[in-house]
């Protein structure tokens, strides 16, 4: 599966509450605009919580195991093919209405948790909007759009133009200060060059207006936005030792022009 993923600037909301109305109307947006791109991203929603409460839970206790049984495994996809019980397009002031009140149950036992905004496709290679927002003296946010991953004909196999132009689009949404394109498994098997750091993947941009010379490790940088896009190579980056180790050398690269904030 791939993922976009950013950390935005700083948010304006004076409440929690008007800052989940602001974050659902751009979340919307994101959902509208993928929508045409693929079968599953008309398919945006909630599962029951109790079942989202169990798959947590599973997927939890998978993190500690050295080894997952294949039990765990099957139960885990069987969690995530439960169908959606709400769907976003048919009940978005529904929708809107649920996520305040289930922040609002949050905040009673913790005042300082973060705003978590999350909708998801059904089916076991769902796609997801993750919108957190940190408000109470950090002021700042992070964006991920999961990609449902089936087979060679889904969208993200066409030209690196087409991933760009999605990532230029949730740009238009939110502003950023870093966003990437990349595998999912990218961080999550670790194979970033530097954990405590921003990782790079496929594609990305920064604010930073960065040199462009012959030893970038990058195919293409490029002005864009007021800043610089970053491409690491046209064909589509997989999880293959090539392909990490030359994204390793990219986030290399980068570190050294100052471009991987530390997380």
């Amino acid at each position: 599966m791939y993922r976009l993923a950013g950390f935005t600037r700083g948010v304006t909301a004076t409440n929690d509450a008007e800052a989940i109305r602001e974050e659902f109307s751009r979340i919307m947006r994101l959902a509208n605009y993928v929508r045409p791109l693929h079968p599953l991203f008309a398919r945006f929603g909630v599962m029951e919580e109790d079942i989202i409460a169990r798959g947590q839970a599973l997927a939890d206790q998978m993190l500690l195991q050295e080894e997952q049984s294949e039990e765990d495994l099957a139960e885990l996809d069987r969690l995530s093919a439960s169908p959606n019980t709400t769907f976003l397009f048919d009940e978005p002031e529904s929708f809107l209405k649920s996520m305040i009140e289930a922040h609002q149950r949050k905040v009673a036992d913790d005042p300082q948790t973060p705003i978590f905004l999350s909708v998801r496709t059904d089916g076991t290679y769902e796609g997801e909007i993750k919108r957190t927002v940190y408000r109470h003296g950090r002021s700042f946010g992070s964006l991920v759009l999961q990609m449902p991953m089936h087979d060679k004909t889904d969208f993200w196999y066409q030209h690196w133009t087409t991933m760009r132009d999605i990532m230029l689009a949730t740009m238009d949404i939110w502003e950023f200060d870093w966003i990437v394109a990349q595998p999912t498994m990218y961080i999550g098997l670790q194979k970033n060059l530097f954990p405590d750091r921003r990782s790079f993947g496929w594609m990305g941009w920064t604010p930073q207006d960065l040199p462009r010379d012959a030893s970038s490790a990058l195919a293409r940088m490029e002005p864009l936005k007021g800043g610089t896009f970053m491409l690491l190579q046209e064909r589509m980056m997989n999880m293959k030792a090539p392909d990490i180790e030359t994204c390793n050398k990219a986030e290399a690269y980068l570190l050294d022009r100052g471009a991987l904030a530390v997380l």
